[in-house]
C-alpha cells in the first residue's frame, strides 16, 4: 500500500497515544528526580560539613552533563535508535539515583560525600539528556500534525514534576528523616516507567524491529528508527503505511552557529539560570527570614514556584501566537518579570 503523505496522515492511534502517555509519565517523574533535593539537601550537606560554593557546584552538575551530552545523545538516536535510547536513559537516571541514594552513607566525610553527589549527578544528567533527547524524537516523529499539542502536554507534565518533586522530597524526608528515602522511591518509580516503557516498545511497537506482515492491534505496528533518527514508518489502526521519514539531520555546530538560534538558546540559557538560582539557596534563605520551620514548608515554596511555571506554560504559548501577542514580545515580558521576582525574594533595599 502506498506511503501516506505528511498532509494524509491519520489521526493518533491507540498504540502511539499509550506511547506518549508514558513519556509523560516519564519525563514527570525524571523532573521530579531534578528537583526532589531541593528541600532538604542544602541543609544535610551543610551539616556534614560541605561549603555552600560545592552544594551549588553539586546542583549544577546535573545540568552541565545534560549540556554535554546531549549533542552525543542525538548521534546515538541515529546509531541505536529512539526507543533503545530512551529506555536506556531512564534506566541510568535511575541508576544515578539509587548510586546518590547510596552516597548517604559517606555523610561523615565532607569530601567524599561532595565528591561522589557531584558523580552520580553527572551520570543523572547524561541518563536525562539521553532520555529527553530520544522523548522529543518519538514526540516530533509520532506527533504529524497534533506536535504543538503534544508538547504543550509534555511541557504540562514535565512542570508538574517539578512541582511534585520538592513536596515528595520534603514529605519523604520529614517522615523519615532519611537522605535516602527520597532518592530511593523516586528511583524506583523511574524504574518501574523504563520497563513500562519497554512493554509499549516491544508489545505494541515491534521492539524497535522489522515486524512481521501486519496485524491489526490497534496501536504501532512498527517503531523501526532508521538511520537518520527517525522512525521510517508505522501502521494506523487502518493499516495504512505512515511515511515518518524527517529531513536530513542538521550538523550540531552548524545549527547553533545561526544568530536566531544562538540568541534564543542564550535566553533560554539566562531564563533556567534564574531557577536554578535558587534550588541552593532557598530554603536556607527562608529559614534565615523565619519564613519556614521545617523542610516540609520548604518544599511548599519550591512547590509554589513549580506550579506557576506548569500553569503559565498555556498562557505563555497562548500569547506567543503570532496573530495574538508574538513570541519576541512574550520572552521580553518573561525577562522584565524575572528581576522584579528576584527583588521581591531579596528581599531589596529599595523595597519598603
Amino acid at each position: 500500500m502506498p506511503a501516506v503523505g505528511a498532509s494524509e496522515r491519520p489521526g493518533l492511534t491507540r498504540g502511539i497515544l499509550l506511547l506518549f502517555f508514558t513519556i509523560f509519565i516519564s519525563d514527570a517523574i525524571a523532573a521530579a528526580s531534578g528537583s526532589i533535593l531541593s528541600p532538604f539537601f542544602p541543609r544535610v550537606a551543610q551539616q556534614a560539613g560541605v561549603t555552600g560554593s560545592v552544594i551549588g557546584i553539586v546542583f549544577a552538575s546535573f545540568p552541565a552533563s545534560m549540556v554535554v551530552a546531549a549533542p552525543c545523545s542525538s548521534s546515538l538516536i541515529k546509531r541505536h535508535g529512539a526507543p533503545t535510547i530512551y529506555v536506556c536513559g531512564l534506566a541510568i537516571v535511575a541508576l544515578g539515583i539509587y548510586c546518590f541514594a547510596a552516597a548517604g552513607a559517606a555523610l561523615s566525610d565532607a569530601g567524599t560525600f561532595s565528591v561522589l553527589c557531584i558523580i552520580f549527578q553527572l551520570l543523572q544528567g547524561v541518563g536525562a539528556a539521553c532520555a529527553e533527547s530520544a522523548s522529543y524524537a518519538l514526540i516530533g516523529t509520532l506527533a504529524g500534525p497534533r506536535l504543538t499539542t503534544v508538547l504543550g502536554v509534555a511541557e504540562l507534565a514535565e512542570g508538574g514534576g517539578y512541582m511534585a518533586g520538592p513536596i515528595l522530597g520534603g514529605a519523604l524526608y520529614s517522615a523519615t528523616n532519611s537522605f535516602a528515602a527520597p532518592m530511593l522511591v523516586t528511583a524506583s518509580l523511574l524504574v518501574a516507567c523504563a520497563c513500562g516503557s519497554v512493554c509499549v516498545f516491544v508489545f505494541r511497537g515491534g521492539g524497535g524491529r522489522t515486524p512481521s506482515p501486519p496485524r491489526d492491534r490497534g496501536g504501532i505496528e512498527l517503531l523501526s528508527v532508521g538511520g537518520q533518527g527517525s522512525i521510517r514508518s508505522m501502521r494506523s489502526d487502518h493499516g495504512a503505511e505512515v511515511d515518518a521519514d524527517v529531513e536530513e539531520p542538521v550538523a550540531f555546530c552548524s545549527f547553533i552557529r545561526k544568530p536566531q538560534i544562538a540568541i534564543v538558546l542564550l535566553m533560554c540559557a539566562l531564563a533556567s539560570s534564574t531557577s536554578a538560582f535558587l534550588e541552593p539557596t532557598l530554603g536556607d534563605h527562608a529559614f534565615a527570614m523565619g519564613l519556614v520551620k521545617d523542610t516540609g514548608e520548604v518544599a511548599a515554596l519550591y512547590a509554589v514556584q513549580s506550579a506557576a511555571y506548569m500553569l503559565a506554560c498555556p498562557l505563555a504559548g497562548l500569547l506567543a501566537d503570532p496573530e495574538r501577542v508574538g513570541p519576541r514580545r512574550v520572552m521580553l515580558a518573561g525577562f522584565a518579570l524575572q528581576p522584579m521576582a528576584f527583588l521581591l525574594i531579596g528581599p531589596s533595599p529599595l523595597l519598603p
